[in-house]
């Protein structure tokens, strides 16, 4: 019975530290915000889906953005970006009209510019759904 001695001797080690992974996981889901909406904040940089996307807002006040920039970048390396110096934010849609995703938001640009490349045009009105991930 030497194997059940070993494996008892180091019961309470492995308890122990499958109690520790699952705090240290814990707390990380419990550090991202529960609305995607939370999580766009003044003067930062957010990943949207999976790191396609990228959002900086430098200013936010309730709905209301300043100096957004949505920048994107395709598989062959062509980045986009759209800029734009003021902008509104919302929770995302869903596939019901009625009802809203709080793991996406719908970021809608004033007068953004557009820059593909060495392609810049600019447009009236740009709205993006991002979504968490």
């Amino acid at each position: 019975m030497k194997g059940g001695y070993t494996f008892m001797k180091h019961t309470p080690t492995l308890i122990l530290s499958g109690l520790l992974l699952c705090g240290c996981c814990t707390q990380k889901q419990a550090s991202q915000p529960a609305l995607a909406i939370d999580r766009v904040l003044s003067g930062t940089d957010t990943a949207w889906d999976h790191g396609i996307y990228v959002l900086h807002v430098t200013k936010r006040q309730g709905d209301a953005l300043e100096g957004v920039q949505i920048i994107s970048k395709t598989s062959d390396g062509v980045e986009t970006i759209i800029s734009a110096d003021s902008g509104t934010i919302a929770p995302g849609p869903s596939c019901l009209d009625s009802v809203k995703d709080d793991g996406s938001v719908a970021i809608t640009l004033n007068n953004p510019q557009v820059q593909t490349g060495s392609t810049r045009t600019s447009e009236t009105i740009i709205m993006q759904v991002l979504h968490r991930g």
